[in-house]
């Protein structure tokens, strides 16, 4: 899957002042109400994705788990966070989880 499309997009919402990035923020912002979508990296420790997972399921929070290969922190601006959260822009959420519904149509795989 190319994720240059995707890249481009958090980069985009991190220079709009719509990213952030870490554990701590992206745990506030999905408290808060802010996030549109959770984009983490495979590579994140299992505790800190089930906490996080389960604060998307409670807000109704979509998310994307990236590959290993994948820096969602480097593509915001934030080198080293494995977890980027989109805040308050529904727009751009929207074309990210729309690439990867589409790249997983392309692949036949379901869910």
């Amino acid at each position: 899957m190319d994720l240059e499309k995707v890249k481009g997009y958090v980069g985009i919402a991190s220079r709009q002042g719509k990213a952030v990035g870490g554990e701590y923020a992206c745990r506030t912002a999905l408290l808060k109400g802010e996030a549109d979508l959770l984009i983490f990296s495979s590579m994140m420790s299992e505790g800190t994705r089930r906490r996080l997972e389960a604060i998307c399921d409670t807000a109704g929070t979509p998310r994307i788990i990236l590959p290993p290969e994948a820096d969602p922190g480097d593509w915001a601006g934030k080198p080293g966070r494995l977890c980027v959260a989109i805040i308050k822009n529904e727009g751009l959420a929207g074309e990210i989880m729309r690439f990867f519904n589409d790249a997983r149509a392309c692949k036949g795989e379901v869910g």
